[in-house]
């Protein structure tokens, strides 16, 4: 399951190829903030992984230059390594936060999705764009979520960002030993889940799935959908969703047909979330993302499907906050899920 960040060495040339705020020069010592923001995408891609919510992840990165800032950078011998602890010890404490919000949570919790082109729309350092363009897939996320905070750390710290389990072990506050148990734990988990974490679903089939719905073709849905397939959706109390899991395609074919029907005028976008294709959905009872997981028995069927509808979630259908609108196509652009 090893992820390799493409940006780790785009994080070791020189100081003028790397700066994040204006250029350092030659024999220049980089300030605070130019220095800070050679990890920028790389702490808010850590912190996204470790939390699932895009406000979250934010905070925990704005604290850590806060942090950052009142350091004397004379004692950091090794700024990377400073910064990841400094984040990872703050994402645990907003782990035991979403925790506590979670226990009074209408329903099922799901992670928020995150527009491919956040950084780029965004304004931010380039780097962003090189880290989140290989975000980790939904349903990684989904599977994250099932693991305790300390397992959860330890999984994307040591599989995501290749960090030496001896300073994972420094920022937990335990022995390597203890760590590489934990890894092998949570790894467990994680396959244990639903099975070892299967490709994204390819972009035909999303489509196909779409053009079903949208025609009413029972056939043709019946034939992406796994026998087992599994619907999970999340309104967060705001908006009206599925209150528990779906299962079976029967099941989930009846709830978007029964959407269709409700909804007729409903409008559909291809876009793209985490990495992979993700469907945006307008109709009169709101907005909707949708993200897809393939079957584990069969890659050319879907498997997992999530509907996420509370609108705190929803920043990438919008043209504010951290999830440009540019992530999805305009209206009546995409013959094969609009016509």
């Amino acid at each position: 399951m090893t992820e390799h960040d493409p940006a780790d060495a785009a994080y070791s040339g020189a100081p003028e190829s790397r700066a994040g705020v204006g250029a350092v020069e030659d024999g220049d010592a980089p300030s605070p903030a130019q220095e800070f923001e050679l990890f920028r995408g790389r702490l808010f891609a850590m912190a996204y992984r470790l939390l699932g919510q895009v406000a979250d992840a934010e905070d925990v990165v704005q604290d850590t230059w806060l942090a950052w800032q009142s350091v004397n950078r004379a004692d950091v011998v090794n700024p990377r390594a400073y910064l990841t602890r400094t984040l990872t010890h703050r994402a645990l404490n907003q782990l035991r936060s979403i925790a506590r919000r979670r226990e009074d949570y209408p329903g099922v919790w799901l992670p928020e999705p995150l527009a491919n082109s956040r950084a780029a729309a965004g304004g931010t350092n380039p780097q962003d764009a090189a880290v989140l363009a290989d975000s980790v897939s939904y349903a990684m996320l989904v599977l994250l979520d099932r693991l305790t905070a300390r397992e959860r750390v330890t999984l994307v710290l040591r599989d995501v960002f290749d960090v030496p389990a001896t300073e994972v072990a420094e920022i937990l506050g335990t022995s390597p030993a203890a760590v590489r148990t934990m890894h092998a734990r949570a790894r467990s988990h994680v396959r244990m889940d639903r099975g070892v974490p299967v490709p994204r679903p390819p972009r035909e089939v999303v489509e196909r799935f779409v053009r079903a719905i949208r025609d009413g073709d029972v056939a043709d849905a019946m034939e992406v959908l796994a026998p087992e397939v599994r619907l999970v959706a999340d309104g967060g109390g705001k908006a009206r969703s599925a209150v528990r899991p779906l299962v079976g395609a029967s099941r989930v074919l009846r709830f978007f047909l029964g959407l269709a029907q409700q909804y007729p005028d409903f409008e559909v976008r291809m876009g793209s979330c985490n990495g992979q294709d993700a469907v945006l959905v307008d109709s009169a009872g709101g907005p909707a993302v949708i993200m897809f997981g393939v079957d584990a028995a069969d890659p050319a069927r879907l498997g997992d499907i999530w509907v996420i509808r509370n609108p705190d979630k929803l920043s990438v259908t919008s043209g504010s906050g951290s999830g440009p609108a540019a992530a999805w196509a305009p209206r009546g652009s995409n013959p094969r899920a609009s016509d």
